[in-house]
């Protein structure tokens, strides 16, 4: 139902129990909108009064985080990835509650993040103050930016090449010259008091030379490399595996030609520019069909933000399968048909659809219900196969059967799946329909 609602947003809860308002999706979850209050009041993830780990802020939603961060650890990695911050909306009293300047909602619970540049989540770590788990050891060499660069950079194998890339909050010397060691090639913006003094170009220097500038140097080891480039204003960016060579030259927007211009763009710019949006694509997605819960408790709305993210990760395995199968852009379901899917398959899936029956039996006759013209839908995946509550039922007239290849018409049809399906002694369409 949650999801459900993310899809169809309406400004009250109890509209969704509206009949005028009712839908054929929200009415295939039958559930009351008392039981669903009541359930949504009581739900846990763990047992409240049994024993618990007290330097944990988060255990009350540990099993889920657990769950969700095993399977994204069983996902191969691609190439270009990046760490950047993620907040969980809310606003509520809660200790470990932050603030991030520049997010599109600045307040709730953060999270640091592991994504591919496709928006895909690898590893993730739910900060909560001094009791966040990172090693000590990294805390004192690195400080805690770095150590949670290095926490998480610990999920990607050494010596296989990946690049990865972190904004200025992250960015410093002794991580970048760290993750070279594990062959991990790194790149990032860093703040100029990081820079160890670095005697680069002034940005004075740099205007008069015009926008597109810039200016580099080397470590004397030669692992690291520092540059300042000239955009609207000056960017220092860090690196152990790219520098300024091969510059290309980009379209940018001129305030005092009003009209754009070529700027000289150096290849460390480029690299970070291509594969540091990936956590914010994961937001991005997220946000467009995201339940909007109007709660205090806090724990409600990391779980449902996490059933958000499980949908948006699962898209996007399912389109870079799509793309290995050859299947092509147009014929893949987008985000929302995806979610919808789901929703769909979480309503009748291990569901009996058995038909509740009200009243005193009726005296008259029945009155056969007119055909409708349109074409019946072959069930879901997950609701074909689960294998429970497939009834079959004689109907008064006949359709073609919904098995793939046959061209029967039989008056046998599955009570779940609402389609028809050949059932005699010669032919058992229904249990081929039902069986993978």
């Amino acid at each position: 139902l949650h999801l459900a609602m993310g899809v169809i947003r309406y400004p009250r809860l109890r509209l969704y129990w509206k009949p005028s308002f009712k839908t054929e999706l929200l009415s295939s979850v039958s559930m009351s909108r008392n039981r669903f209050e009541k359930l949504r009041n009581c739900l846990h993830i763990v047992d409240v009064n049994g024993d618990h780990n007290g330097n944990d802020r988060l255990w009350k939603v540990r099993p889920l985080l657990n769950s969700f961060q095993e399977r994204c650890r069983q996902l191969p990695l691609e190439e270009h990835l990046c760490v950047d911050e993620q907040i969980i909306p809310f606003k509520g009293k809660l200790d470990v509650k932050q603030y991030v300047k520049g997010k599109p909602s600045p307040w709730g619970v953060k999270v640091f993040m592991l994504c591919g540049a496709s928006g895909v989540v690898y590893d993730f770590l739910v900060y909560q103050g001094s009791t966040t788990e990172l090693s000590s050891e990294n805390k004192q060499t690195f400080g805690v930016t770095g150590a949670f660069v290095l926490h998480l950079a610990a999920r990607i194998p050494d010596g296989i090449g990946h690049k990865l890339f972190f904004d200025n909050y992250f960015t410093s010397l002794p991580v970048l010259r760290v993750l070279l060691e594990k062959r991990i090639y790194a790149a990032g913006t860093i703040q100029k008091s990081r820079t160890e003094k670095c005697p680069l170009k002034t940005e004075k220097q740099l205007k008069k030379e015009g926008r597109g500038s810039s200016d580099y140097l080397v470590s004397s080891d030669g692992k690291i490399v520092i540059t300042r480039w000239m955009d609207n204003r000056a960017v220092n960016l860090a690196s152990n595996c790219v520098g300024v060579d091969d510059e290309d030259v980009v379209s940018r927007w001129s305030k005092a030609d009003r009209d754009y211009i070529s700027v000289k763009r150096p290849a460390v710019v480029k690299k970070y520019n291509e594969s540091m949006g990936g956590v914010d694509k994961t937001d991005f997605l997220v946000s467009l069909y995201r339940t909007s819960i109007r709660s205090r408790k806090w724990t409600l709305r990391v779980i449902v933000h996490f059933f958000h993210l499980c949908v948006t990760n699962s898209w996007l395995e399912y389109r870079h399968h799509a793309q290995l199968r050859g299947i092509s852009t147009k014929e893949q379901m987008d985000l929302l048909e995806f979610t919808l899917a789901v929703v769909e398959s979480l309503a009748k899936a291990c569901s009996l659809n058995l038909p509740r029956k009200r009243g005193r039996p009726s005296t008259s006759p029945l009155q056969p219900l007119k055909r409708p013209n349109a074409t019946t839908l072959r069930p879901v995946y997950d609701v074909r196969y689960d294998q429970i509550g497939h009834w079959p039922s004689v109907e008064r007239e006949q359709q073609r059967c919904k098995l793939e290849g046959c061209t029967g018409k039989p008056k046998i049809k599955c009570q779940k799946c609402n389609v028809h399906l050949c059932l005699s002694s010669g032919k058992n369409c229904f249990l081929a329909f039902h069986t993978r």
